[in-house]
């Protein structure tokens, strides 16, 4: 029996994208979420929101991921075999030795090789100096030439785990609604850019366009820590490198996680500070969104194997993202535990005096 996860991730994973030119992971999600009938907004960034045609309660859930990964933009046709591009993305080109690249025209893909860096400060990036087998046109995106997809062993590898995984799980919710025929009770959002500064993330936050009664919660792969090892379940994501999330929503995140494990003894999570990066979650906090995150823990982050010092496929567990998933499903199920966290009054008190004249608040 086909595995609904595993095959929508097989799915996105297989596709290219890059900053800027999330087009084909875009382009998949509006496909998706047609199919079934969801409500589709694309904004002026191009940023996507899903969500039921119908008015939702304060308090309603907004599960967020990016649709990008670091990746090359080229800039110009090759000159005897010579062009550059911009790269976006936190890769450490002085660390780590670069792995091919592959680069997507409209005429098939092109073999690159990186033979130098530059600072590109004008773009906010590095310029990457490419040897390249064929025909590029400026705009054409490039990716390392590392396998797209592979699962084995319970592991999924893949060029681009950060942060499709988060869109996959999202779309998973999806999906499982759509079989029910169940409108959907949450907001889904992706977002451009996120490797270039979260610009889609803050584009979403500055012209409202998510309700400020919504709770978003960030999906996303997080760098593996000693402390966060990978096959030990979800992480409840405490906050990133930027910020500590809304302390009421983790609540609820480690309430419902809690609620599961009471009943599933096979479900794990863990609730950890996953600091090897910034999230979503820090750009909705910044604009007084009450925020909460779930993260994955992921091999080789941004690419990277500290180990080797090379470039090479980023990689997840499966029994991690299924946790995910069912913690998710439950989440959207105790919506109205987060709709009563945001109506919550503020605490109110009355003073009171000891005997030998101590000022109490009760």
């Amino acid at each position: 029996m086909k595995n609904p996860l595993i095959d929508i991730t097989s799915q996105i994973l297989s596709l290219p994208t890059a900053p800027y030119k999330e087009n084909s992971v875009r382009d998949f999600i509006l496909d998706f979420c047609s199919q079934r009938k969801m409500g589709l907004r694309q904004d002026e960034f191009g940023n996507l929101i899903v969500f039921a045609k119908r008015k939702y309660p304060t308090g309603s859930l907004a599960f967020v991921a990016n649709m990008d990964h670091p990746g090359f933009v080229i800039e110009k046709k090759a000159t005897k075999g010579t062009t550059t591009a911009l790269f976006y993305g936190g890769w450490d080109h002085q660390q780590f030795k670069a792995a091919p690249v592959s680069i997507y025209t409209d005429q098939g893909p092109v073999s690159a090789q990186v033979s130098d860096w530059s600072s590109a400060v004008k773009d906010k990036t590095n310029r990457a100096t490419l040897k390249v087998s064929g025909e590029v046109s400026p705009g054409d995106l490039g990716m390392w030439d590392i396998e797209s997809f592979k699962e084995e062993n319970g592991f999924i590898y893949s060029r681009a785990c950060d942060n499709l995984i988060g869109c996959a799980l999202i779309l998973n919710l999806i999906d499982s609604f759509a079989k029910k025929s169940q409108p959907l009770s949450f907001y889904s959002v992706f977002t451009m850019t996120k490797e270039a500064g979260h610009n889609g993330a803050k584009y979403v936050c500055s012209s409202e366009i998510l309700p400020k009664k919504v709770i978003p919660i960030s999906v996303e792969t997080s760098g593996v820590l000693p402390v966060a090892p990978i096959g030990e379940g979800v992480v409840v994501r405490v906050g990133d490198s930027h910020s500590v999330f809304t302390p009421e929503i983790t609540q609820f995140l480690l309430e419902t996680s809690q609620q599961i494990q009471s009943k599933d003894k096979g479900f794990k999570f863990q609730r950890k500070l996953m600091d090897t990066g910034r999230c979503e979650g820090s750009i909705f906090s910044s604009f007084n969104y009450r925020t909460g995150a779930i993260s994955i823990p992921l091999g080789n982050y941004l690419n990277q194997n500290p180990e080797t010092g090379k470039t090479e496929a980023e990689y997840v567990s499966l029994f991690d993202m299924e946790c995910a998933a069912k913690l998710m499903s439950k989440l959207v199920d105790n919506t109205p535990k987060a709709s009563a966290i945001v109506k919550r009054p503020l605490p109110r008190y009355k003073e009171e005096k000891g005997s030998m004249g101590q000022k109490f608040l009760v």
